[in-house]
């Protein structure tokens, strides 16, 4: 009676054991088969995307195509605008130095202004109307009343060239008594 009792007791525990390793198979093959499920249903989802993937690929590949122009352009410009800078290089040195030599000259001209500014604000009316009646003024009047016609745009007179027959030259003399000299005191007025 006790190797029967001993038995029934061995044989509830092995089917005890039986059985919990049953349930782990059977959640074991459902697990499994859940997963052939989802990896079925992918690989649906895989083949009816294959077509958007297949396109996605040939608009990758022409995006592709336009990104390398698009660099070569790219390139080629980049390439312009260094050598474009190089050149605004070049121009900004060639204006810097001609900006200094410009200013150097400046500076050399200025005592030279403050100077012809003295001299003619201590210039007369009277002085005016005297070089006004000369008949053939000293050579300096006639340099000074050609650069007052420049200044004011008055255009000379053409006279024949007493030292060259059948050549004309410009008078700037008798354009200066028929325009600035003509009024002094407006003359005077207009130098300041």
């Amino acid at each position: 009676l006790e190797l029967i009792s001993s038995f029934k007791k061995v044989l509830g525990i092995r089917r005890d054991v039986v059985g919990t390793v049953r349930t782990r198979l059977q959640k074991g093959l459902d697990a499994l088969g859940a997963a052939a499920y989802a990896v079925a249903n992918m690989e649906n989802e895989i083949k009816a995307k294959q077509p958007v993937l297949e396109q996605t690929k040939k608009q990758v590949a022409e995006m592709m195509v336009v990104i390398t122009e698009d660099k070569a352009k790219a390139a080629v410009t980049k390439e312009s605008c260094v050598k474009v800078e190089s050149e605004a290089k070049i121009q900004a040195d060639e204006a810097s130095g001609i900006k200094e030599e410009a200013e150097k000259e400046l500076n050399e001209a200025l005592p030279a202004l403050n100077v012809a500014e003295k001299a003619l604000k201590a210039l007369k009316l009277s002085s005016l109307q005297e070089i006004k009646v000369l008949g053939k003024p000293p050579d300096g009047v006639r340099l000074t009343l050609e650069a007052v016609c420049v200044i004011f745009q008055v255009k000379p007179v053409k006279k024949a060239d007493p030292n060259n027959p059948g050549k004309k030259i410009d008078d700037f003399w008798e354009a200066s008594q028929k325009g600035p000299l003509s009024d002094p005191k407006k003359l005077l007025e207009d130098l300041f």
